[in-house]
């Protein structure tokens, strides 16, 4: 069997010419990503000390224990809305033969920054600055991410505005009126 002199191979694919593309981040994404690992890493301060110090500052264990149960249930609705939204951010402007590593990398920073680079940079800072303030530099954090992320974010499109020469990868994504 010949393939076709058109035909989309490996070898006629352009390879990346960018350092972060050739690892799989897709340059419009980078700013993206940066936002997020940054936000996490705020988001992710309080999880390794806060209940020992709402502890140590009187508040009673069982109103310690509704509080983390509140924000776990919290934290899950958002973390669904999050995924939700990023994985349409992530495809909507990625192309489609990188969208398993573009797609890995909003993880990494997702993962790294909540459990991960969040209690690192609490166990730096509480010694240096203590827990209180600790708190509202993770507040600083997550604003700073936030605003490198969510202005990057404007490249995403609807599916209802979505061309036919730009149609959605999978079906399921287009759910719009006629």
């Amino acid at each position: 069997m010949t393939v076709p002199p058109n035909a989309s191979t490996p070898e006629n694919e352009i390879q990346p010419r960018h350092f972060l593309e050739r690892l799989g981040i897709p340059k419009v994404l980078v700013w993206g990503f940066v936002g997020v690992l940054l936000f996490m890493i705020g988001d992710g301060v309080e999880s390794g000390y806060l209940s020992p110090y709402l502890i140590d500052e009187g508040v009673a264990k069982d109103q310690v224990a509704l509080l983390f149960t509140v924000y776990g249930v919290t934290a899950s609705i958002a973390a669904w809305f999050s995924g939700a939204l990023s994985d349409l951010w992530v495809t909507a402007v990625t192309p489609e033969h990188r969208l398993g590593s573009a797609v890995g990398w909003f993880w990494f920073a997702f993962t790294g920054g909540l459990p991960t680079l969040g209690s690192l940079f609490a166990s730096l800072t509480i010694p240096w600055i203590g827990a209180y303030s600790t708190l509202w530099s993770s507040l600083a954090l997550v604003v700073a991410g936030g605003l490198i992320a969510l202005p990057r974010a404007t490249t995403i499109r609807s599916p209802c505005s979505w061309s036919a020469s730009s149609a959605p990868r999978s079906p399921a994504m287009c759910r719009c009126p006629p």
